[in-house]
This record gives structure tokens, sequence and C-alpha cells, in this order.
């Protein structure tokens, strides 16, 4: 009977900090879950930037054509889209390595690139359309536009899972 008491009195002591260490261990996974979400809310909002300034210098490479004067304002919007490019490669970086996820990595790697080549292409549009327009420029300025769309799409379809904590 003794030992009957004793080992109720150990198990009162010892399973407060059992539950203690199973609530903290849960928490602890969540808080590392909303970290991960908040981030890829933060990349989607980059996401939806960069389409946004991508079609702002869509109309300017288009317009440049009426007026090369725009070049200042082309350039503003470039380094601007540049930079947020810069800033959604960190946080990809960061998501995909504490995700320890090679498909989102290499959807952000693609994405990246897609960007980057998109940057590249519009400043060789830009000037060869200032210098040198033909009707056929506008359909490939669209397909430039297009490839940041479409690449986009993709990615925001994965980064929507996890912001949503689906993933």
């Amino acid at each position: 009977m003794e030992y009957l008491k004793i080992s109720l009195n150990v198990i009162q002591i010892i399973v407060p900090f059992i539950i203690v260490g199973i609530v903290y261990l849960l928490w602890h996974k969540q808080k590392g879950k909303e970290i991960i979400a908040g981030e890829a809310k933060d990349m989607l909002f980059k996401i939806s930037q960069v389409v946004g300034h991508s079609s702002d210098i869509l109309v300017l490479v288009m317009d440049s054509r009426f007026n090369a004067n725009f070049r200042k304002g082309f350039e503003e919007r470039l380094i601007t889209l540049r930079t947020i490019i810069e800033e959604f490669r960190h946080s990809s970086i960061f998501i995909s390595e504490a995700k320890e996820d090679k498909e989102l990595s290499d959807l952000t790697n693609e994405y990246w690139y897609n960007c980057m080549k998109t940057v590249d292409d519009y400043k060789y549009m830009f000037d060869k359309v200032t210098a040198n327009y033909q009707s056929s420029d506008d359909d490939k300025i669209i397909e430039i536009h297009n490839r940041i769309v479409n690449a986009s799409t993709k990615l925001k379809n994965r980064l929507y899972k996890i912001a949503t904590y689906q993933d």
C-alpha cells in the first residue's frame, strides 16, 4: 500500500512536467509555421509588386516608340523592379531552407531567373523600340511581361498553401 501511495505522489509530480513539455513542443512547432507562413505572405505581396511594376514597365516600353523621353521613368522603375526581385530572392532562400523543400526551391529559382531575364529583356526592348520600332516588337514586349505573369502564377499557388498553413 505504501508503494502505491509513493507511486501516485511521483505521478502527480511528473505528469504536469510532461504536459508542459508536450504543450511547449506543440507551441514551438506552431510558432515555426507562423513565421514561415508570414514569410510566404510577404513573398506573395512581393510577387504582386513585381507583376505590377512589370505592367508599368510594359506600358513605358510600348509608349517609348512615341516618346523617347520616358527613359528616366523607365530606368527608375527598372531599378525598383530589380530591388523587389532581390528582396524576394532573400525571402525565397530563407523559406526554402526553413521548409527543406526542393520543389519550392526549384520554383523560386525558376521565378527569380525569369524575373531577371525579364528585366534584361525589357532593357533590350526599350533600347530597340526607341532606336528602331517595328510592329512585331509589341508582341515581343507582351511575351516578356507574360513570362513573369506565368511564373508568378505557378509560385503563388504553392505559396498560398504555405501562407494558409495547408503545407
